[in-house]
């Protein structure tokens, strides 16, 4: 949720602490990071959210649509297990911080 919460802001401030030759922020210096090799899944959850049915609240990438793109993926029964375990994760706790958020935003 990290990137969703500072993603464009921080870039900006990365970019300005460089020009004035600042040190950068705590939250920034400090930002959590994904350990090597995770970031495929990232970025693939990244691209299955875009397959999310509409409607006015954030609704569940479908799991039909995570099992074909395991397909996609060439992953065997125990890879396409723990695939959609991770996406099935991913997008619960994305939808929890959206959830929360939503509410922070309406007081």
């Amino acid at each position: 949720m990290y990137s969703l919460k500072y993603g464009e802001r921080e870039a900006k401030i990365i970019e300005e602490c460089r020009k004035r030759k600042k040190p950068l922020p705590p939250h920034i210096e400090n930002a959590p990071e994904l350990l090597m090799g995770l970031e495929h899944f990232y970025e693939w959850y990244i691209e299955l959210s875009t397959c999310r049915p509409g409607g006015f609240e954030v609704m569940p990438i479908p799991v039909l649509v995570i099992n074909d793109f395991a397909d996609d993926l060439g992953l065997d029964v125990e890879e396409r297990e723990e695939f959609k375990f991770f996406m099935l994760s991913m997008d619960n706790a994305f939808r929890d911080w959206n959830t929360k958020e939503q509410a922070r935003k309406k007081k």
